[in-house]
This record gives structure tokens, C-alpha cells and sequence, in this order.
């Protein structure tokens, strides 16, 4: 790896891309993605919630088994770690809550999770958030991108 302008956030519709649980139709460009963070070209960062997310969204389907599979494959891939979330990123998360979702309407709303996202993304430096979530857009404190456009040159942003 070519040092920490490598690391990527991945958000939880990433993973839902692979297993056709998320809206996006470019499943190539997702799969490309993990693709380079088993190859080491990348490091995935997972932060925890997002698997709790994952495990939710899966089973609420009535499949825990697949749910659990799921998780553990993607805990399995070279190059992934798990960010744990501490007071310190809870905090900021809080605030990036407060500051994108005031004065919106809910269904613009980041999430919880997507706040915790993007304030782990202050923490671990040089690091950038990939999501198909287009209510990321609007979120200028972090470098936001889409999966197609970081495999598109293959190059970290």
C-alpha cells in the first residue's frame, strides 16, 4: 500500500450492492472496489455499526443464518478492518448529525450510522468515505465518492 491515502470508509449499501439489497445498479463497480482491497491496493475500513446495519438489514428479511454468513465473509476479506467507534467519534458523529440534518426533511437525513461514518473518517487521516448514498452529497467536511469513481482510475482520490 502506498501509505494512508488509501483508506477507505465503506458504507453499509457497498456490501448491500453485492447481495442486491441496495438500490444501485452498478454491482460491478462495487465488486471492483473490493476486488483492490483484497489485493492490497487498499484498506477497507468497516466501522462497526455498519455491521450491525448489515445484520439488520438482512435478517429482518427472516434470514439470520445468511445474515451471520454474510458478516462473517466480509470479515473474512484481506485488507478490511473494523473501526471500533469510542466517545470521542460518538461525539463528532453527533455533531454531524446536528449539522446536516437541521432544518431537512427526514428523508434527507443522514442516518446515525452515515454520521458515524463520516466522523470516524476524521480520525483516521487521509481517509475517504465510498458510498452509492446520494444523500452523502451534500457533506463537504470529508471527501466523499462513489465506488466507480474510485476504480475508474484505480488510483486512491
Amino acid at each position: 500500500m502506498n501509505g494512508l491515502s488509501e483508506l477507505v470508509l465503506l458504507d453499509t449499501n457497498i456490501f448491500l450492492d453485492l447481495i442486491g439489497g441496495f438500490e444501485e445498479k452498478d454491482t460491478v463497480s462495487s465488486k471492483k472496489l473490493l476486488d483492490s482491497i483484497k489485493a492490497g491496493e487498499k484498506l477497507g475500513i468497516v466501522i462497526a455499526p455498519v455491521l450491525c446495519e448489515l445484520y439488520y438489514l438482512i435478517s429482518r428479511e427472516g434470514d439470520e443464518q445468511e445474515a451471520q454468513k454474510f458478516i462473517k465473509l466480509i470479515l473474512s476479506i484481506p485488507n478490511i478492518q473494523v473501526f471500533p467507534i469510542g466517545q470521542e467519534e460518538a461525539i463528532r458523529a453527533g455533531w454531524v448529525y446536528h449539522k446536516y440534518n437541521a432544518g431537512q426533511k427526514h428523508k434527507n437525513w443522514l442516518s446515525l450510522v452515515d454520521c458515524l461514518i463520516i466522523a470516524s473518517c476524521f480520525y483516521l487521516e487521509s481517509s475517504v468515505v465510498c458510498t452509492w448514498d446520494s444523500r452523502f452529497e451534500q457533506v463537504k467536511d470529508v471527501s466523499i465518492y462513489k465506488p466507480s469513481e474510485i476504480v475508474k482510475s484505480n488510483t486512491a482520490p
